[in-house]
């Protein structure tokens, strides 16, 4: 719309009226002159009309009398109405027309006078302010009382306009003063051509509305079937969790149609008293269809089902009146049923977690040039961490407020990211981010290769299951599920610390312990609850000791077999359907049930140290500035047959008793640590010479 020749209609509408009322002033002998200079007035306005509905251009108020089907009498009676709010100075004309300051207000009378009605044009006019009338049922005015008066004739109530509406007549959109702390007006960037894996059921969404705005509201046609009461509006239901980027999808439907949207937090209505909150609802609908607008109301599991009466009130709106609703909620529920007559779409809504759709997000989020501008940097992390919508959105608003010279570098993404992913299994597991590398981890090389093969086919994962799509065909198992088996101390933990470190994952240790319920189906429960919180993008399972929890399932002979073969069934079943990394640590893989090893992608045995790794493992686990009486014989600690988890142990005592005796490290303090430690693992031991 060209705003410029919106404004200068408004002028012109303005100038006309300030004639009219100063004509009303005029004794009659003066009248004349007026009325010739209000005709031209009038006609210069009608040629200028018609010129721009000639160049396709239509005018507010035109629109309002199209929309809904009021007489050139009513649209004059609008614009008295707006006057003295777009032009305040008016209200003295409007005071000394009444011959009362108090009266610098319009009213019905005052319209039927300025315009020069006859009787009858009267008896209409008052017709349309009566209930049921166009004026009255088109919302677009209030009706007040004069101060201190009742009174029966609706051409002597005061006319007050909607905010909105003296916006609209003057080429300016804002929600009215109502509405401003219950919803938001918002002009969508972004059209569904801008987004990355559009689903199906959004494609239904906007499928919907554009025959809605095309058909319905386009052509101003009204429903009915065969004298059946239909509703005017239609409403849809759009199901998905809260971030799952329903909003985000629903801005990119309404700007695929270049539709405003008028969003809704529908919890903040139930905070409201009834009335008030049936004023806003009534208020939403009117303003909706008089700017072609969508209507959407988040959080709204609570207000559309029948226990809640403000979904009658929105059936009735819904009902009357021509616009578009959706209502995003977090589950299905059943609705009310006035409410239930106008909802003419369910859809389920499955948030768009694709690399390419959340780095846009990303960079989407912020208006920062930095940001945006390493995208391939944001679709390899998007790659790493399934985040939705809403946490790729805060992760990239942290990136920027967490540095202060606004430098975004991976690093900070990498915090980001990882900072909107929580984890809440309880006492059931511990999430931890270790510090550790292969540096720290000293095992055969053979070995160290398998561990380092876990790490890479971890980080290739994204290339085989999605762009080389081998996810298509097999569907189940495609987790990375490892077994470590081997003596105590040989680095099985350790192992799967140094894969978590180095993939930048937490480490989530299950508390076997609190998993295990004496009461029926309690643990399965809680081995449930563990997978559905694990976050396979960002997380490694680690069972330690796992031999204990998925042991061999027996014959059964009581009913406490039954229940614990139980346990490894849904124990099968969660690893199959993981598609994260699970570790699992035994040293006792006889007493594993023997369907886990289909199961298991990658199985590695952890042999004990030979004399090399041993060698190593002192070496490393004593660094070089913890003060020592002279130089560490490593080669004759290597000698003793001890695992990593021994040396360390073996280590630590002999420090705690050099501090003991006040004297400094030295290899007898070792040699004799080292020697307990053996005998402590059940180990001969052979004094060396």
């Amino acid at each position: 719309m060209d705003a410029s020749a919106i404004s200068k209609h408004a002028v012109d509408m303005l100038e006309l009226i300030e004639q009219l009322l100063k004509r009303s002033q005029l004794p009659d002998e003066d009248r004349a002159a007026a009325d010739e200079k209000i005709g031209a007035k009038q006609l210069a306005i009608d040629a200028e009309v018609e010129a721009l509905v000639e160049r396709g251009l239509e005018l507010p108020d035109l629109a309002l009398r199209r929309r809904y089907s009021l007489h050139p009498v009513e649209i004059m009676a609008i614009w008295l109405s707006a006057a003295p709010h777009l032009d305040p100075a008016l209200r003295d004309d409007i005071a000394r027309h009444n011959d009362n300051v108090l009266y610098n207000f319009v009213d019905g009378a005052l319209c039927a006078c300025i315009l020069g009605l006859d009787r009858l044009a009267g008896f209409q006019l008052r017709g349309s302010l009566m209930p049921g009338g166009a004026l009255r049922e088109s919302g677009l005015l209030e009706f007040r009382a004069p101060r201190g008066q009742s009174v029966t004739n609706e051409l002597l109530y005061e006319l007050v306009p909607a905010s909105d509406v003296v916006s609209y007549l003057h080429g300016l959109r804002a929600l009215s003063h109502e509405l401003s702390d219950v919803a938001t007006l918002l002009e969508p960037s972004l059209g569904l051509g801008e987004l990355h894996g559009v689903s199906e059921g959004i494609r239904r969404v906007e499928s919907l509305l554009r025959g809605f705005y095309s058909g319905v509201l386009g052509h101003n046609q009204k429903h009915g079937l065969g004298g059946l009461s239909v509703p005017n509006g239609v409403a849809a239901l759009l199901f998905g969790g809260e971030g799952s980027g329903r909003s985000v999808a629903v801005r990119a439907v309404a700007g695929t149609l270049g539709r405003r949207v008028i969003e809704v937090d529908a919890s903040l209505l139930l905070q409201m008293s009834f009335e008030r909150a049936r004023q806003v609802i009534e208020r939403l609908g009117r303003e909706a269809e008089l700017h072609g607008e969508l209507l959407v109301f988040r959080r709204a599991q609570r207000v559309v089902v029948a226990e809640c009466p403000l979904a009658t009130l929105l059936g009735r709106v819904l009902q009357r009146r021509v616009f578009a609703a959706l209502f995003l909620m977090d589950e299905v529920l059943p609705c009310a049923p006035a409410l239930d007559t106008a909802i003419v779409l369910r859809q389920s809504f499955i948030a768009v977690t694709t690399p390419e759709f959340i780095s846009q997000v990303w960079a989407d989020s912020v208006t920062s040039p930095r940001l945006a501008a390493q995208m391939e940097t944001l679709e390899q992390l998007s790659k790493r961490w399934t985040l939705t919508p809403l946490q790729a959105a805060k992760a990239a608003r942290l990136c920027l407020v967490s540095r202060a010279d606004g430098a975004v570098d991976e690093r900070t993404m990498e915090f980001a990211a990882q900072n909107q992913v929580p984890f809440e299994a309880g006492s059931f597991a511990v999430l931890t981010h270790p510090n550790v590398s292969f540096a720290d981890l000293v095992l055969e090389h053979d070995t160290e290769e398998q561990v380092r093969a876990i790490k890479q086919a971890v980080l290739n994962r994204a290339k085989v299951l999605r762009t080389w799509k081998l996810a298509q065909r097999i569907r189940r198992g495609l987790g990375i599920t490892c077994l470590f088996d081997g003596d105590p101390g040989t680095g099985k933990t350790l192992a799967a610390e140094v894969i978590a470190s180095e993939l930048g994952f937490g480490l989530v240790r299950i508390n076997i312990a609190t998993i295990v319920d004496k009461y029926i189906g309690e643990t399965e429960k809680n081995l449930t609850r563990i997978f559905e919180t694990a976050r396979p993008d960002s997380s490694i399972l680690l069972f330690d000791e796992a031999d204990s929890i998925f042991a061999k399932r027996t014959e059964v002979k009581q009913s406490n077999d039954r229940y614990s073969n139980m346990n490894v069934n849904v124990l099968l079943q969660l690893i199959e359907a993981y598609e994260g990394v699970a570790i699992l640590t035994t040293n006792l893989e006889k007493n594993m049930d023997p369907a886990f090893e289909r199961r298991i992608m990658f199985k590695v045995s952890f042999e004990m140290p030979g004399d090399t790794q041993r060698k190593a493992i002192w070496q490393h686990l004593l660094p070089t500035w913890v003060p020592t009486a002279a130089t560490i014989d490593y080669d004759y600690l290597a000698e003793v047959e001890l695992s990593g988890g021994s040396i360390k142990n073996a280590i630590v005592k002999a420090a705690y008793e050099a501090a003991r005796q006040d004297r400094l490290l030295d290899t007898a303090l070792l040699v004799d640590a080292a020697y307990i430690e053996a005998r402590a693992s059940g180990k001969l031991v052979r004094e060396i010479e």
